[in-house]
C-alpha cells in the first residue's frame, strides 16, 4: 500500500472527512485533510497580522516547516490542530485557499509528504490538481439540504460558490472519478463502497493473463493476427470496447488485448467445461429473452470500478453490419450518471472466415482487427439509448 494514494473530493458538507478517515483505517495507511493545510496557513497569517490576500504571505511560508500528521498539523512543531476550526479561521480560509500560489505551495507540501507511505487525502482539487495520476479517484456529494443539515445549519451556499468559481483549482469533478452521492448513505456505507472499487483495482486475474499470453501467441501463428491502431487504445480507466460481432471467435480476438469483461449467453455457463471456462475469464450471464436487469446492472458496476467491458451493438452474430440493439446505449447513459466512460469503436476483419456461423472447425485465416478513436461521453450526451446505438455503429462501419 506504499505507493496508492485514495483522492476524495467534494464540496463542504459531503462527509468526506469521516468517511476518508474510515477508508485509511482499513487500508492501514496515513489519513490527510488537505483544507486542515489551508486552515493552518490562515491561522497563521491571522496570527501575524498578515492579510490573507497579501502577496507576502507565500514569503512568510516558506520561513516556516508545516507537517502532516493523521489529522493534525504541526508548523515548527507547534500543533496548530486545536486552532484549525476557530470563527476566524473558517470566515478567512477560502480567500486563502483561493491564493494561486499559496495553492501550489501546498499541492507541493502534499505530494511531497506521501511519497512511499500512501495516503488517503480529501480536499477539493485532489483528484484534478494534487493527485490527478491517481486511479482511485472519487468525488462524494449530497443535496444541499443535507450538507447544510450536517454542518448544524450552517449556509455553505457561500463557500460553494467560492470554491466552485475561484480561478485556481476549483472544486470540479474529475471525469474519472467515481460520484457517491452521500445523501442516504452512511460512512461506513460510502466507505464500503470506496474500498470496493480500490479492490477491484487491485485484484488481478492471473488466470486470464496467463491465456491472454497463450492465445496471442497461438492467434499470431494461425491466424497472422494483427491489430492496427494500438495507439487510441487507453489502458487505464473506464471504457466500453463496442465491436461488430460475425464469429464466436470475436471476444478472444479483442481480450487478448486488454482485459475485459464481457456479457455471455446464460445457457453457455452450463456447458460443461466451457461455462467454467468462461467465468474465469471475466464473463457473466445475461438472459437474451427480454431486459436482464441484473446483468446490465453488473456491467455498469465494472465500468464505475475502473473496468473495461466488451459490447456487440448487433446483439448477435452475422456476416454484414447490421441496425444495433439499444443495449449499449442504455449502459453508456447509466454508468456516466457517475464516471465519464468512452467508447471505444473496433472492427474485426476476418474472424467469419476462420470460424463461419454454424462451423465446427477453426480454419487458419489471416485476421484483422481495426482500433478506432474514442467516443468521448460528451458526443452522447443527450442522446436516447437507440441514437447512441446508432452513433457507434456509424463509427464502425467507418472503420
Amino acid at each position: 500500500m506504499k505507493d496508492l494514494v485514495v483522492a476524495i473530493d467534494g464540496p463542504a458538507g459531503a462527509g468526506k472527512t469521516t468517511v476518508a478517515q474510515i477508508v485509511a483505517k482499513r487500508l492501514c495507511v496515513p489519513y490527510c485533510d488537505s483544507g486542515s493545510c489551508y486552515r493552518a496557513i490562515c491561522y497563521l497569517a491571522l496570527e501575524c497580522g498578515i492579510d490573507p490576500k497579501d502577496p507576502k504571505l507565500l514569503s512568510f511560508l516558506k520561513e516556516k516547516k508545516i507537517t502532516l500528521d493523521p489529522g493534525k498539523v504541526f508548523v515548527d512543531s507547534q500543533d496548530l490542530t486545536s486552532h484549525l476550526r476557530e470563527p476566524a479561521v473558517s470566515a478567512n480560509v477560502s480567500t486563502v485557499a483561493a491564493n494561486p500560489e499559496v495553492r501550489e505551495y501546498v499541492t507541493n507540501l502534499l505530494v511531497s509528504q506521501s511519497r512511499g507511505r500512501g495516503l488517503v487525502i480529501e480536499g477539493r482539487d485532489i483528484g484534478s490538481v494534487v493527485f490527478p495520476e491517481t486511479p482511485f479517484k472519487f468525488y462524494l456529494d449530497a443535496s444541499l439540504d443535507i450538507r447544510r443539515e450536517r454542518r448544524g445549519g450552517e449556509a455553505i451556499e457561500g463557500r460553494d460558490k467560492i470554491d466552485s468559481r475561484r480561478k485556481t483549482a476549483p472544486l470540479t469533478k474529475p471525469s474519472d472519478s467515481l460520484l457517491i452521492d452521500t445523501g442516504r448513505l452512511s460512512s461506513d456505507e460510502v466507505a464500503s463502497r470506496i474500498f470496493e472499487k480500490i479492490e477491484f483495482l487491485l485484484t488481478k486475474n492471473r488466470f486470464y493473463s496467463v491465456a491472454q499470453k497463450i492465445l496471442f501467441s497461438l492467434f499470431k501463428i494461425y491466424f497472422r493476427y494483427s491489430v492496427r491502431g494500438l495507439e487510441n487504445l487507453h489502458r487505464q480507466g473506464s471504457l466500453i470496447v463496442a465491436s461488430n460481432h460475425t464469429s464466436f471467435l470475436d471476444p478472444p480476438l479483442i481480450g487478448v488485448m486488454i482485459p475485459l469483461y464481457y456479457f455471455a449467453k446464460e445457457e453457455l455457463f452450463s456447458v460443461p467445461i466451457f461455462g467454467w471456462l468462461i467465468k474465469k475469464l471475466n464473463a457473466f450471464p445475461v438472459q437474451r429473452d427480454g431486459f436482464c436487469r441484473k446483468a446490465i446492472q453488473r456491467g455498469i458496476r465494472v465500468l464505475e470500478n475502473g473496468g473495461k467491458i466488451l459490447l456487440f451493438p448487433e446483439g448477435t452474430r452475422g456476416d454484414a453490419l447490421r441496425q444495433p440493439k439499444k443495449g449499449i446505449g442504455l449502459i453508456a447513459r447509466l454508468a456516466n450518471e457517475k464516471i465519464q466512460v468512452p467508447i471505444l469503436p473496433v472492427k474485426i476483419l476476418g474472424s467469419e472466415k476462420a470460424l463461419p456461423r454454424g462451423g465446427w472447425f477453426i480454419k487458419p485465416h489471416k485476421i484483422q482487427v481495426i482500433i478506432g478513436k474514442e467516443i468521448s461521453p460528451e458526443r452522447f450526451s443527450g442522446k436516447d439509448d437507440l441514437a447512441i446505438a446508432k452513433m457507434v455503429m456509424e463509427e464502425i462501419g467507418k472503420l
